[in-house]
């Protein structure tokens, strides 16, 4: 009789250790699935952030460009003279042509 039971104990062993196995990988996949939702959740609160702030800096760069604008139109010589800017008298250049004799530059393929 003692053999009969040992039979039965070693027969059930395999099922559950495989029972065991699932549930672990079960276990596992529910972690992973979870981790992946809530990252998948912040990143699109970070988004949804991001918009509004975008907004609210876009409206604030469209003021400033309208700003710029109007206060461009104001700009006259007359009142650069006023703030002590004067004509140019030597035209100062910081760009200028040299000529290089014998060097030339090609392109071939």
């Amino acid at each position: 009789m003692t053999v009969k039971n040992l039979t039965t104990t070693i027969s059930a062993y395999p099922y559950q250790k495989l029972f065991w196995l699932l549930t672990y990988a079960l276990l596992a996949l529910l972690v992973l699935y979870l981790y992946f939702v809530s990252t998948i959740v912040v990143g699109v609160v970070k988004m949804e952030n991001l918009r509004s702030e975008l907004g609210v800096l876009q409206s604030s760069v469209n003021e400033l460009e309208s700003n710029y604008v109007s206060l461009s139109g104001s700009v006259t010589m007359d009142l650069a003279r006023q703030l002590g800017y004067q004509d140019a008298i030597n035209h100062a250049s910081f760009a200028y042509e040299a000529n290089l004799e014998g060097v030339a530059l090609s392109y071939s393929r």
